[in-house]
């Protein structure tokens, strides 16, 4: 457990989110039919406990809303006392699977189910505290609450209804006010503002907040005996699963709020552990991490876990000091709250991105199942489904016939596995009784079944005297399953990787010994024949007889480790590639010199022949000839040291910003090695070289050609565009983001739109 030195923003970001927590607590208690008392214990104890010895620095724990429903049932089931002791276990199984490091399996549960579940526990919540804005309690279920809303309304407690709908209304406006009044969080407001409107009402029948006699925390275990433990496993273990995911989920969406240290999943679910027992021994409630206090934290600025720590201080204070506020809050005020707590689970977000990803049946099961039944049934629900509906995608593969000159082809596309050995043997049937056929397999996996019922297809017609062929043009499952035994695993990017390995050094003949690097191309040059070149021979000869029409042109590094083709995902025809060392745009005036006029004939024949639209050059980390150039020294090579002086002005640029700090690329970032930065740099100063010739000026002006800066991160393997906005290198998705989210293909960008363009410097 180290500390760092806390900042002053950590102070006020801690008041900020101690203000947040309070009211927040207390309705959370009151939902859960436990004492207020024991929600202030948890946000202590999940500021203070969690923050010391948790691993997401910046997020905030305490008691949350999605654990409101089954603490709720465990309390109603077996009263608080023993309830406690189901929180310590939960937290003891949650330290448990922190030191199995398997935090991260938590979080394999897909969206569609952990958003239903929380929504489902949002209308559960919302159904049961809606009684109480109405002056009375709530039933024993989700559907016994809906059934009695109606009687509810027609005999509700005014003064209950007018403090709840109050409540409900400010948090709701409070999303609408300015941004520097929102500087008060809603929830304070929420509560606060009724609260004094009720100090003004003499109804007797108005409820309001039970304080305890004491208000000392109740330490120590109930007595239970061994077999009453064995009753207790199960709620605790339902609580600590749910909280985990919780809380890591949270932690997850807490990282992508801040650019410090990220969180550390298997430490920050000790953390949680430890919170759980020292709450549960205190007599609070069970603690996760909360994304709503989280979020609040690093809005208000918040730098290191001082802040969380800080904000349980500030609890413990005010429940020490403020308890006679506490007891004059009404119910229906908290319960205004919880309502809206609740239908905020419910997130329209959600549900619109689940319908695009064609996961909302799953989504709708499991909130219906944890409305209408419980929560382990619902989520089970949900389990079940999004498992149905992974098994049903995998199996999913499509045949696509075709006839030519008497050639009978098949194009099976997909996963090929026991699940879709019936609709491969249908495809197979309806193919005509005799003549040739060649199958086209585009697979990533092929499991047994699925060989065995193709072999044997193949080998009963070829026994009839027809011929068979079959191409692999993904990876040569079917003829490794033919002739040994073939991989276990499905293709990935990775298996790319592997295959550049090869081995030391092959024999290829008498006295003759081919190098493995060699080997490795020329087994390549062979599989290409056997399973991919059947699939380019139509579409290369479309090209050769209507001529390239490239779209593109790039300009990118000779280094071996640079794919463009691989990287851009591109077919034959679309790319105009040019590489060398580098990525280097010789100026237009001297790219007529012998040494230079490669590149420059290059440029001119993309532009004024090819007529493309798009320019781009592409860098890449570790690259050696930015070694070079930031070294400044001879390099004892002279035509690279000629070819590098094209290079001399991002060298003179990337100094001039260092000194001063107020260069390109945003002052020249300190989150690279040296050439690295320099690289990216010569990006920037090549796409201005690149306005030296004549036609390229002309059609950017014009409108005709776009120019773009790319750099290629080596260790991450993704790509990273310039951003003339920002002048930094940022993701391509977020710098395209506009043309990606959208089907533009085929039309005309406005150039004012296009993210990426260049325009002369």
């Amino acid at each position: 457990m180290t500390f760092t030195k806390p900042s002053p923003r950590d102070l006020s970001a801690s008041l900020v989110v101690f203000l947040v927590a309070v009211p927040l607590s207390l309705a959370i208690a009151g939902g859960s039919g436990a004492p207020v008392l024991a929600g202030l214990i948890a946000a202590a104890i999940g500021g203070i406990v969690v923050g010391c010895f948790g691993g997401a620095p910046l997020q905030v724990s305490g008691p949350a809303a999605g654990l409101i429903v089954i603490v709720a049932g465990v309390i109603k089931q077996f009263g608080f006392e023993v309830a406690t002791v189901i929180f310590i276990l939960a937290g003891a199984m949650q330290i448990g699977l922190g030191m199995l490091k398997i935090a991260r399996v938590s979080l394999a549960i897909s969206p569609a189910v952990v958003h239903g579940m929380l929504a489902g526990i949002g209308v559960v919540i919302a159904l049961a505290q809606l009684h109480v804005v109405m002056g009375d309690k709530p039933q024993s279920n989700a559907l016994a609450n809906l059934r009695a809303l109606p009687n509810e309304i027609a005999t509700h407690h005014a003064p209950s209804v007018v403090l709840g709908l109050l409540t409900f209304t400010i948090l709701v406006a409070w999303n609408y006010v300015p941004k520097r009044v929102r500087v008060i969080p809603g929830p304070l407001v929420g509560v606060l503002v009724p609260t004094l409107v009720s100090l003004r009402m003499t109804d007797p029948g108005l409820a309001r907040v039970e304080l305890p006699t004491s208000l000392l925390p109740h330490l120590g275990i109930p007595e239970i005996t061994l077999a009453q433990y064995g009753t207790l496993m199960v709620p605790a273990l339902t609580i600590a699963l749910v909280a985990s995911v919780e809380s890591l989920l949270s932690a997850v969406a807490t990282d992508s709020l801040h650019a410090g240290p990220r969180a550390k999943l298997d430490k920050e679910l000790i953390g949680q552990g430890l919170g759980n027992v020292v709450s549960g021994i205190l007599g609070g409630l069970p603690v996760t991490g909360v994304i709503v206090r989280s979020s609040a934290n690093i809005t208000a600025g918040a730098q290191t876990k001082w802040s969380t720590i800080l904000h349980g201080v500030w609890v413990v204070v005010f429940a020490a000091l403020g308890a006679t506020l506490i007891g004059r809050i009404p119910l229906s005020v908290l319960a205004g709250l919880l309502v809206y707590v609740g239908v905020r689970l419910v997130r329209v977000e959600d549900i619109r991105e689940l319908y695009k990803h064609r996961e909302l049946p799953i989504y709708l099961a499991t909130l219906l199942g944890v409305v209408f039944k419980d929560l382990l049934f619902g989520v089970g629900l949900g389990i079940v489904l999004s498992i149905s509906a992974l098994l049903f995608r995998m199996s999913r593969v499509s045949f696509r016939r075709e006839n030519r000159d008497g050639l009978t082809l098949l194009h099976v596309d997909g996963s090929l596995t026991f699940l879709s050995v019936p609709k491969m043997t249908t495809a197979l049937q309806a193919l005509p009784g005799a003549g040739p056929v060649e199958i086209h397999l585009h697979t990533d996996f092929l499991d047994h079944a699925a060989f065995e019922s193709l072999h044997k297809w193949q080998h009963a017609r070829e026994k009839n005297g027809d011929t068979v062929s079959i191409y692999e043009h993904h990876d040569d499952w079917y003829e490794r399953a033919t002739e040994s035994t073939p991989k276990a695993n499905k293709t990935s990017p990775a298996d790319l990787l592997a295959r550049l390995k090869g081995p030391d050094a092959i024999p290829s003949g008498p006295g003759y010994y081919l190098t493995s690097s060699m080997h490795k191309i020329l087994k390549g040059i062979q599989r290409f024949h056997r399973t991919k070149a059947p699939a380019y021979i139509e579409p290369l000869r479309q090209l050769v007889r209507d001529g390239q029409k490239p779209s593109a042109l790039l300009v990118t590094c000779s280094d071996s480790r640079m794919l463009p083709d691989i990287i851009s995902s591109v077919d034959p025809g679309d790319l105009f590639i040019v590489r060398n060392i580098g990525n280097i745009i010789p100026l237009g005036g001297e790219a007529a010199n012998a040494g230079s006029a490669s590149t420059g004939a290059a440029i001119e024949y993309a532009v004024e022949v090819l007529g493309v639209k798009d320019i781009i050059i592409m860098g890449h980390g570790d690259c050696g000839a930015m070694k070079a150039l930031e070294k400044n020294e001879p390099t004892n090579l002279p035509f690279l040291d000629s070819w590098l002086s094209n290079a001399k002005p991002a060298l003179h640029r990337y100094f001039v910003a260092r000194q001063s700090q107020n260069g390109d690329i945003a002052d020249v970032p300190h989150d690279h090695a040296p050439y690295d930065e320099l690289s990216q740099l010569n990006v920037t100063v090549q796409l201005e070289h690149l306005t030296s010739y004549p036609s390229v000026q002309a059609r950017i002006i014009s409108g005709e050609l776009k120019v773009h800066g790319w750099w290629f991160d080596l260790v991450n393997a993704h790509v990273l565009a310039y951003d003339l906005g920002t002048r930094t290198f940022r993701p391509i998705e977020d710098v395209y983001d506009e043309l990606l989210t959208e089907d533009t293909r085929g039309e005309e960008i406005p150039p004012k739109t296009v993210a990426g363009q260049v325009v002369p410097f």
